[in-house]
């Protein structure tokens, strides 16, 4: 019977001093009780709370290292998803039950994409199909990277993104060929502009972000038509006079369509550019002198805002995205690790389009950028080139057998979502 109380005596008043262990960090207390104890209640004490002690810190090493792995730190983001690639590293999944977000879903086609036209062309129209409900527009790009998931798609965090990134002019330009304007127009499109621009090399300033959105008001996005990023357009005449060169390697290089760019970009002083270069080059030594021209350019006018005390715009490029061979055979993403075999290097697709340059080309373009202009808090070269390997579907097709550029809306939407989460990175 005594030994019953003594027991149940003992079990209370450890349960006690453990309930205190857990409330108080401090120990003064649980050391004062601690030494009234007899040696054996004592050495039982001492293990039951070097028992709790280690628990609790198991549990708190157990919770973080969880924690920390569903929400990385900005720092660690960006490290793995711009600096080591993630975001541009996935593969497309089917979800043709997903409403889209895309305000252009709803626009009539205009003459850039023709998307009725080749779609009643080529997809018969079957019973049940809405008239948009195109097949190359239900899959989702997933990035591998937990971590770099793509967020859905909110005009509002769209504009505050953009908003964190500008201040002065608030202006946004987009330089490069008809590829670039395809991702401009996404990006006009999907931030909730009009979107009928039927003619690349007469753009005018598009306000977005201007429903009172933002505090500081609207945000304006431009578009140049420029095929070769030239800052000085002799060095084009001057290219093609050498022999050298063959007429068939300057196919396509007379850039009659392209404009100048740098006289807007010198007094409009965009903050943010988004650059091309590469689908209408066609020799690679050419290429890498107007890639060297146009970073001289970027080189001399950070250096001059920095010393009259401006923030220099911040540049962003896109590597070059080639087409896919006979892209009319495919009506779904090619699997991963199948995408643009050997017919890259062959037949018109080496003679005339060249696209077997453009890997070179994007690794000249990444090397170059980051020796002259360094990355740290400068230009950015996005892989989005990445992002549509898989996709020989969603091609105009048509006619033309156009197997370079792609229905809006369309797979060069995810470019857009994908810009969108490495500037907030960036900034």
């Amino acid at each position: 019977m005594l030994r019953y109380q003594f027991t149940k005596k003992l079990a209370i008043f450890l349960t006690s001093s453990l309930l205190l262990l857990l409330i108080w960090d401090e120990g003064a207390v649980i050391w004062h009780q601690h030494d009234q104890l007899s040696d054996g209640r004592r050495s039982l004490f001492s293990f039951l709370t070097r028992a709790l002690s280690s628990g609790r810190s198991f549990r708190r090493r157990f919770i973080q290292r969880h924690i920390d792995s569903f929400t990385p730190s900005s720092h660690s983001r960006r490290t793995l998803c711009v600096d080591q690639g993630g975001f541009y590293k996935g593969s497309w999944v089917r979800t043709p039950n997903v409403t889209r977000p895309h305000t252009h879903v709803k626009l009539k086609p205009h003459a850039f994409t023709r998307a009725e036209l080749d779609f009643r062309k080529i997809y018969p129209i079957e019973q049940g199909w809405k008239k948009y409900h195109l097949p190359w527009n239900e899959y989702d790009f997933e990035p591998h990277q937990a971590a770099c998931k793509i967020p859905e798609w909110n005009v509002t965090r769209a504009c505050q993104i953009l908003d964190g990134a500008l201040s002065a002019s608030r202006r946004i330009l987009f330089v490069g060929d008809s590829m670039s304007f395809t991702m401009a127009l996404s990006f006009l499109l999907m931030m909730g502009g009009d979107g009928i621009i039927t003619d690349q090399s007469a753009w005018k300033e598009q306000a977005i972000c201007d429903e009172g959105i933002l505090p500081k008001g609207p945000i304006f996005v431009h578009f140049i038509r420029n095929d070769a990023l030239y800052v000085d357009p002799t060095i084009v005449k001057s290219w093609k006079e050498i022999p050298e060169l063959s007429k068939t390697e300057m196919a396509g290089s007379d850039f009659r369509v392209s404009k100048p760019w740098t006289p807007y970009y010198d007094e409009s002083k965009p903050e943010l550019v988004i650059l091309n270069l590469g689908t209408h080059i066609h020799s690679t030594p050419f290429f890498k002198v107007l890639m060297d021209e146009v970073l001289s350019f970027l080189s001399q006018r950070r250096a001059m805002a920095v010393a009259m005390g401006r923030r220099p715009p911040r540049i962003l490029w896109r590597t070059t995205a080639p087409g896919h061979p006979e892209c009319w055979k495919h009506q779904e993403p090619i699997k991963a690790g199948k995408e643009r075999a050997s017919p890259l290097y062959e037949g018109v697709y080496r003679d005339r389009y060249t696209w077997h340059l453009i890997e070179d080309m994007n690794t000249y373009m990444e090397t170059r950028v980051k020796e002259v202009l360094g990355e740290k808090d400068g230009p950015t070269v996005m892989r989005l080139h990445d992002i549509v390997k898989e996709r020989a579907d969603g091609h105009l097709q048509g006619d033309l057998g156009d197997c370079l550029h792609y229905h809006l809306p369309g797979p060069p939407d995810w470019w857009t979502r994908v810009f969108l989460e490495v500037l907030r990175e960036l900034v």
